[in-house]
């Protein structure tokens, strides 16, 4: 699959011609999953989006629990074909999926930006963080606003049957609630 199909198949408008779009591909690093496979990033000072052009995955940090002296997942993002992700840079992450999964990440540092400047890249970069800006401030607005049953309707939508592949654990983090407090909403959601 070639950088131009993947740009196709995002959830996201993008208006860059081909040449562009193939120069942009050098930057691409691609990769093909297995379900079960984890990478493990560490702390970097470049610009990381995650595109996924098939599978399932997700981003997550190792939080330590200072109660239970013990680390424990926080999912930052649950992706499916045609998502993207800004992944942190100021920590260490881990990437997982939960199928097979191809997926290109495209890292660019400063000066690299520069560089590509002509090709549209500084336009592409702030209109993707805005994009993704906008999805995460959805998300948190969702927080405050959506009940916990309703925010599992939406990841229910989303992911479609998908959603059954995705662990407990991974759903509850990413819903803001205790493992226990999903087994429930779920056992809930199946009895309908």
């Amino acid at each position: 699959m070639d950088w131009s199909e993947i740009i196709s198949k995002l959830d996201y408008p993008i208006s860059i011609d081909t040449d562009q779009l193939s120069m942009m591909g050098n930057l691409l690093e691609e990769s093909i999953w297995k379900r079960g496979d984890i990478l493990k990033r560490g702390s970097s000072t470049t610009r990381s989006i995650l595109f996924v052009s098939a599978g399932l995955m997700q981003v997550f940090v190792r939080r330590k629990d200072e109660t239970a002296e013990k680390q424990h997942r926080v999912t930052l993002a649950l992706l499916k074909e045609g998502d993207f992700c800004i992944l942190p840079h100021s920590r260490g992450h881990f990437i997982e999926a939960f199928s097979d999964a191809h997926t290109f990440i495209m890292a660019i540092d400063d000066r690299e930006q520069a560089n590509m400047e002509g090709i549209g890249l500084s336009r592409f970069l702030i209109e993707v963080s805005a994009v993704y800006q906008e999805r995460m401030l959805e998300q948190q607005i969702s927080l405050g606003t959506k009940t916990v049953n309703e925010r599992y309707q939406d990841l229910i939508q989303k992911f479609g049957s998908g959603i059954h592949h995705i662990p407990n654990y991974c759903l509850a983090s990413y819903l803001c609630i205790s493992p226990k407090h999903f087994g429930r909403l779920k056992s809930a959601f199946l009895r309908r």
